[in-house]
């Protein structure tokens, strides 16, 4: 399964630079503040919690995935393609399970993009939030991801039929 994981990361559409943190995250080698305070880089002072919520260590699995914020984005964008889940355990499971799903060619393209995107518009919100003290807005961030998705679907897909507006607003049709 890994090898089958490994291989659908790298044939995505996403730019590389997100498909190499999507590559990260599945690894589990984030540099989370837990991550950095276990290195002593922050020390006692600084606060390791999710930087979303606070209510969890900021850990790989809480900021990409568990994050009760985060969590609702994965559900919208879940739901945007009509299909029901279960929080994950890591980020790894989360690429096992999506990769399982059965779909049609052109489907599976954008279908792919969908964890990279989200993965990587979480982690530029959460340092936004960590670096510039700039509040988060998740609904902006489903229109974000989805947004996203459909400029990097329509730039990268060869073949691609749909526009941008299609892929947002009338996924139902292009599916």
């Amino acid at each position: 399964p890994d090898l089958c994981i490994a291989k659908r990361l790298w044939k995505s559409v996403a730019p590389p630079k997100v498909q190499f943190f999507g590559w990260l995250a599945w690894r589990g080698r984030v540099k989370t503040a837990e991550f950095i305070h276990r290195i002593g880089v922050l020390d006692d002072q600084v606060s390791i919690m999710c930087a979303f919520c606070s209510n969890a260590v900021e850990s790989v699995s809480d900021v990409l995935l568990h994050c009760p914020r985060v969590w609702r984005v994965w559900s919208a964008l879940v739901s945007w393609w009509d299909m029901c889940w279960v929080v994950p355990c890591a980020v790894k499971d989360l690429f096992q399970w999506w990769v399982g799903v059965k779909l049609k060619k052109m489907e599976r393209k954008i279908w792919d993009l969908v964890p990279f995107v989200m993965l990587w518009s979480v982690w530029k919100l959460r340092n936004e939030k960590v670096f510039s003290g700039r509040p988060p807005n998740f609904v902006e961030l489903v229109d974000l991801v989805k947004s996203r998705i459909a400029f990097w679907a329509y730039s990268n897909i060869v073949g691609m039929q749909y526009s941008v507006q299609d892929i947002v607003i009338n996924l139902h049709q292009v599916r």
